[in-house]
């Protein structure tokens, strides 16, 4: 568990590839996803895995910097195209969530994985909106803030619940993903919580 960050990372994403993305063009949806924007965070993502930081420093960026200054489009004849730009920035705040997670920069990661919750939750992407609040809870254990950690992975959890018995029996998937995330959250509360105090140690406790 030396490398309980990047491990974290590599996860987050897993989950959002698997349980989202790749469900997203079983149905079809695939036009919600921004391509350039997605093609840039995951070679962000690419270049953290092969330790090459400063890339992916650097590509993290510009898919925010694109996610920031992208106009929104919205006609009544393009509901669409005026979501998938909102979906993009979504999934950028998400990728640069996880790759601060990589760094160790749990503060960084918080602020984007929140940001990220809430542009799945108002696209009613709540598949998506689950994984977040598991990241947000990964970023809050972080940061040693062990009540607020266990209510965004009660939020995680409450939502997969909410997909579950709406969807079955239709939802092998999401309960594969509500297994992981219940292991995985155990085993990183039970990490942080006999690691040194790095991150809190000059701050009141949560």
């Amino acid at each position: 568990m030396a490398r309980a960050p990047r491990m974290m990372a590599d996860l987050i994403i897993a989950w959002l590839e698997r349980f989202e993305l790749d469900e997203l063009k079983n149905e079809k949806q695939a036009a919600l996803t921004d391509s350039i924007l997605l093609k840039i965070n995951r070679r962000a993502h690419q270049a953290c895995r092969r330790n090459r930081r400063d890339q992916a420093l650097r590509d993290g960026q510009l898919a925010l910097n694109q996610a920031i200054r992208w106009p929104v489009r919205s006609t009544d004849q393009d509901t669409d195209a005026e979501n998938g730009t909102n979906y993009g920035a979504a999934l950028t705040h998400f990728y640069a969530g996880a790759l601060s997670l990589a760094c160790d920069d749990m503060r960084a990661a918080l602020g984007h994985f929140r940001l990220s919750e809430g542009m799945f939750g108002d696209l009613e992407k709540h598949r998506a909106e689950s994984i977040a609040f598991a990241g947000t809870a990964l970023a809050q254990a972080g940061l040693k803030k062990w009540s607020p950690a266990l209510e965004a992975y009660r939020q995680s959890i409450a939502l997969i619940d909410q997909l579950i018995n709406e969807t079955a029996p239709l939802n092998s998937s999401l309960k594969d993903l509500r297994r992981q995330i219940v292991h995985t959250i155990g085993v990183i509360l039970e990490w942080y919580e006999q690691e040194p105090d790095s991150h809190t140690s000059q701050e009141s406790p949560a």
